[in-house]
């Protein structure tokens, strides 16, 4: 039957070469899951589907999962509900979804449909009994004196409210007494007995609320006076006791005194702390502080700043500030401590702050110089080199902190004014030498120069001066100029005509300087011309040069802020590559290719006064060096051949600098074909060259060429570990070096060739496509050989299969092999596909589609735990790079 229950199967068969709607291509399959299934068959004419065969799977009865709604143990008069029951019959009849409990029980749900009955779980409902309370009686009466007893009795299975649990207990202390019966629905008392004792008179209890031991001017509170009398005579709960003595309270009643517990109370004397009396000293000397120890005390001055010890009796004090000293001295026997401060005053030696400065002036004018400084009782001393000044005449303030000198002459011009600073504490200070200069007349430091600009244009003439307060006058000539029409800043630094005029033409431009200090200057004469149009004086000449060589055209020409453009033809050409001096007056090509010979080579020379002008066209013909080839093997003839379609040329072979001769294994090496043969590694060298004459003068030696002996293939990119699935297609490249190399792709020590998937066995790329299952492998290399027959020989790298998205029936194509199935307590799992270890992450869910359990499988075999999967059926998932490779279904027995 093609409708069966789960668990079950049915084997569908008649397939004829065709492939099933699952995949499989056997004649038969047997199905265990619902589905539509059909044969599809192909060939080059069309495509068939067979008649339609849908199967059915009835599942298996589900078993309910039943839960309490509280606790299942529970008193008489309470209840729990059970939920869960999804189209069973409870264990007591009952069909709804809950049942409310009431009595003990074992509950559970049977579930029932046509493939079979399933039972849930069972859930025990424990249902305890009310306790019941004591009746206590009391042997004698309840009421007595300090000392005596009552026997009460009367508890049955309970606990007394003193905590016993015997049947009677004896009390000797007041209080109420009753029993207390609990069980687990509560608790219950009995009848209480209350139990009087009159008390014995009771004594004190005092304590100290600090130490008894302390410092004079301290104290401490003694408390707990209840109902007596102090011995000091008080009758307050507590007392403050600042002096020496015992102290205790004493308590009286009907049945007698009794004296509390003594506290003897000891009061220690203070240290004196001496610190010594305030002092004044210069900065960087000291004074001594305090007195000397005492056995058993300590000392702490602070701050410590400037101590020999912060430590000590009487340190050593150097401080830099003023300072209050503040000494903490500490009895250690007793603990006493007491503080006592001094103060100790610095004074400062003179220092200067900001120096005196170098003064300039006109003679007959005042000058003062300032000196800023600090100190304590500072006084000043200006001098003139040693000699101290004195007031009067011009000086003034020569013991002040500004030397003023009034009117200034040349005599007391000098460069070593100073002042001599004096304070309190030593030493004295002595400013930095300044000077006083006079004032000179204005001196002309950049004279004005001729100026060439196009008509309308602007011209500048500039002067640069040094002097006090100058002024400024431009002249043509004789004639001061003045601002208006085409002049500006006739009488500044800078005289501008704008727009220059033909009339503005002169040579005779001149600036007349003053200054305060009197006295004139005049400036050179300087021209301004006045341009028109731009011209070019030299043309450009035609230029042969060889290839590799330096080619250049020139150009000079006349104008104001003139501009280069070279072109060939109508190109512009510009500076880059092998082209420089494409914007200038000499266009340069270094090095010279075959592709710059041509005929039309011109410049476009551009001024500011006119158009532009195009020189007439010029040639570069390009000549041919030799060109040098060469052949390498070692114990082979090597040939460097120099060829030139030239005649009359004369050769000369070099290696280096080193003309070479014929003899031992060279020949032709004054000819245009130089021979090695045979070749040795002694004759291997980068410098070979040849001097060509005849051809491009001046002589020069051709480019070098590097003769190689002997030189392996050299791999310089290995090829690397590829991973490609099954149908996909996969590459392995290397990259190498040498002359003449071929390539011999190999896996393991056999040649690979091509055809089939296989393409690029003997170059640098090998080719698979498209890859199968026989392609794996770890051992995949290259072989590379050059022109010398020697080789190279790659790192192996491998070639690892990924697996295709699908499920497949057999466990060698599966990615994961799971077994046991059913399983208990534990699931092992093998990957099949070395390179897919720890990228292989496995799910499994529950019926409802929860997730219940995931990992990254790590290793080949991996053991999973699965002691808390329950019993039941569980769908599982085989996950690779974010894909689903595998699914399938376990059952758990445990």
């Amino acid at each position: 039957p093609t409708t069966f229950c789960e668990g079950e199967s049915v084997i569908l068969s008649g397939n004829v070469d065709g492939t099933w709607s699952n995949g499989e291509t056997t004649a038969s399959i047997t199905v265990t899951t619902a589905g539509d299934y059909f044969v599809t068959n192909t060939n080059g004419c069309a495509t068939v589907t067979s008649n339609h065969m849908v199967v059915t799977v009835n599942p298996l009865a589900t078993a309910s999962v039943i839960t309490a709604g509280g606790p299942t143990t529970f008193c008489e008069g309470e209840s729990v509900i059970l939920s869960g029951n999804v189209d069973g019959t409870w264990s007591n009849g009952e069909t709804t979804a809950s049942i409310t409990v009431t009595t003990a029980g074992d509950f559970f749900v049977t579930n029932t449909n046509g493939c079979g009955s399933v039972t849930s779980n069972h859930i025990v409902v424990t249902v305890n009994t009310q306790p019941i309370a004591a009746v206590i009686t009391a042997g004698g009466p309840t009421t007595f004196c300090e000392g005596e007893s009552v026997v009460l009795s009367g508890n049955v299975d309970g606990t007394w409210s003193n905590g016993e649990t015997t049947a009677s207990i004896t009390v000797t202390t007041a209080g109420d007494y009753f029993v207390t019966n609990t069980n687990g629905c509560g608790t219950v008392t009995s009848n209480h007995m209350v139990v009087t004792v009159n008390p014995l008179a009771t004594a004190s209890v005092i304590t100290a609320g600090s130490s008894t031991t302390f410092c004079e001017g301290e104290s401490v509170i003694l408390s707990g006076n209840v109902d007596g009398t102090w011995s000091n005579g008080a009758t307050t709960a507590s007392i403050t006791v600042s002096t020496s003595g015992d102290y205790f309270v004493t308590n009286t009643n009907g049945c007698g005194s009794v004296t509390s517990n003594h506290i003897v109370v000891t009061v220690n004397l203070l240290p004196l702390a001496i610190t010594g009396v305030d002092s004044t000293i210069c900065e960087g000397n000291s004074v001594t502080l305090g007195v000397a120890p005492i056995t058993d005390h300590i000392y702490l001055w602070t701050p410590a700043t400037g101590l020999s010890s912060a430590t000590i009796a009487n340190p050593v004090a150097s401080p830099t500030v003023t300072t209050a000293y503040t000494l903490t001295e500490t009895n250690t026997a007793t603990g006493c401590e007491n503080t006592n401060s001094v103060t100790i005053t610095v004074n400062y030696a003179p220092e200067i702050t900001i120096q005196p400065i170098d003064q300039a002036a006109c003679e007959g004018s005042s000058i003062s110089f300032v000196v800023t400084a600090t100190g304590t009782d500072i006084s000043y001393q200006w001098r003139k080199g040693t000699e101290n000044l004195v007031n009067g005449g011009s000086i003034s303030g020569v013991t002040t902190a500004m030397l003023t000198i009034n009117p200034v002459n040349i005599s007391l011009a000098a460069s070593n004014y100073n002042v001599v600073i004096t304070g309190t504490c030593a030493p004295d200070v002595t400013s930095v030498d300044v000077s006083l200069e006079l004032n000179t007349p204005p001196t002309i430091v950049t004279q004005p120069v001729d100026q060439a600009v196009c008509v309308g244009n602007s011209a500048v003439f500039s002067v640069t001066a040094t002097g006090t307060e100058l002024t400024y006058q431009w002249k043509k000539g004789t004639v001061n100029l003045i601002d208006g029409g085409n002049i500006s800043g006739a009488t500044s630094a800078t005289l501008t005509i704008n727009p220059v005029n033909l009339s503005d033409a002169g040579s005779d431009y001149h600036v007349v300087l003053s200054g305060s200090c009197s006295g004139v200057v005049t400036s050179v004469d300087v021209s301004l011309e006045a341009y028109s149009a731009t011209s070019i004086i030299t043309e450009p000449v035609d230029q042969v040069a060889c290839v590799g060589y330096s080619a250049s055209f020139s150009v000079t020409a006349s104008g104001a802020d003139l501009t280069y453009q070279w072109r060939k033809g109508t190109q512009n050409l510009s500076n880059g590559g092998f082209i420089s001096g494409a914007t200038s007056a000499v266009l340069t090509i270094n090095p010279v290719n075959m592709s710059d010979a041509a005929s039309d080579y011109n410049v476009v020379v551009s001024g500011s006064c006119s158009g532009d002008v195009t020189s007439p066209d010029v040639s570069l013909t390009v000549n041919e060096l030799p060109v040098i080839s060469t052949v390498v093997c070692e114990g082979s003839s090597v040939s460097f051949t120099a060829s030139s379609t030239s005649t009359g040329l004369t050769y000369q072979w070099r290696k280096g600098t080193v003309n070479l001769i014929d003899g031992d294994n060279i020949s032709g090496a004054t000819t245009s074909t130089l021979t090695i043969n045979p070749v040795t590694m002694d004759d291997a060298s980068p410098y070979y060259n040849v001097v060509v004459s005849g051809l491009c003068p001046p002589d020069a030696p051709s480019v070098n060429i590097s003769l190689v002996v002997g030189s392996a293939p050299v791999i310089i990119i290995e090829p690397s570990d590829q991973i490609a699935c099954i149908g996909e297609p996969a590459s392995f490249s290397v990259d190498a070096t040498g002359p003449g190399l071929t390539y011999q792709w190999r896996k393991g020590t056999t040649n690979l060739t091509n055809g089939g998937n296989i393409s690029g066995a003997t170059s640098a790329t090998l080719t698979i496509n498209p890859v199968e299952n026989t392609d794996f492998g770890s051992d995949y290399n290259v072989v590379i050989t050059g022109t010398c027959s020697l080789t190279s020989t790659s790192v192996d790298v491998s070639l690892s299969l990924c697996v295709t998205t699908g499920i497949n029936t057999e466990d060698d194509d599966k990615v994961a092999i799971i077994y046991p199935n059913p399983f208990k307590n534990s699931l092992n799992v093998i990957i099949n596909y070395s390179p897919l270890f720890n990228k292989v992450d496995l799910n499994i869910y529950n019926v409802l589609g929860k997730e219940v359990m995931h990992r990254t499988l790590t290793e080949k075999t991996n053991t999973l735990d699965t002691r808390n999967l329950p019993v039941g059926i569980y769908l599982y998932r085989v996950v690779v790079n974010n894909k689903i490779v595998q699914l399938g279904k376990l059952i758990s027995e445990q």
